[in-house]
């Protein structure tokens, strides 16, 4: 997983590659996962024609704010990377999704092994807290990850610690 550190370098070096760029379209790759439990269409739909504002971090989440008081916020995982690149270079080894801009420059998120998220979300659902060394998001992913941990615990046989120490149910 990325630390912290890396994190912060990543922000700084998308700083003054996409700030101020106006968003033209949404790709996502053969991992419709990757932005959560959205459809990427709907996420298309309303991020599309939006400002990139500025970029913020917390812990390990990168904020990407929008014009419109909503931000895209992508947390690496253990092998996500971010890369800002001309739209007709390409495809990245692994890219699962890339944010076109008008000016005919990409955000490509590439990610190895199918961890990290892009998620869009408005900006009052964005509140990064750490308790008992976890940090997680408010408003709708913690309301996803509940839904998700319980259908996935109630298809299993096994005791209560096991599935809470199981990350892929939390």
């Amino acid at each position: 997983m990325p630390e912290l550190p890396e994190v912060e370098t990543v922000r700084r070096s998308l700083l003054g590659a996409i700030v101020g760029q106006r968003i033209r379209a949404l790709h996502v790759g053969d991992f419709s996962g990757v932005v959560g439990s959205d459809l990427p269409e709907s996420v298309e739909a309303r991020i599309a024609g939006h400002v990139i504002t500025d970029i913020r971090r917390r812990a390990k989440y990168l904020i990407i704010d929008l014009e419109d008081d909503t931000a895209i916020v992508v947390h690496l995982r253990m092998t996500g990377r971010l890369s800002t690149v001309p739209r007709d270079a390409p495809p990245l080894r692994f890219e699962r999704a890339a944010i076109a801009f008008e000016s005919g420059l990409d955000l490509r998120f590439s990610d190895q092994r199918k961890f990290g998220r892009i998620i869009h979300l408005h900006a009052n659902d964005i509140e990064v807290c750490a308790k008992d060394g976890v940090v997680t998001l408010s408003g709708s992913v913690p309301h996803y990850a509940e839904k998700h941990a319980a259908e996935r615990a109630t298809q299993r046989v096994e005791g209560v610690k096991a599935i809470a120490e199981d990350l892929e149910v939390n």
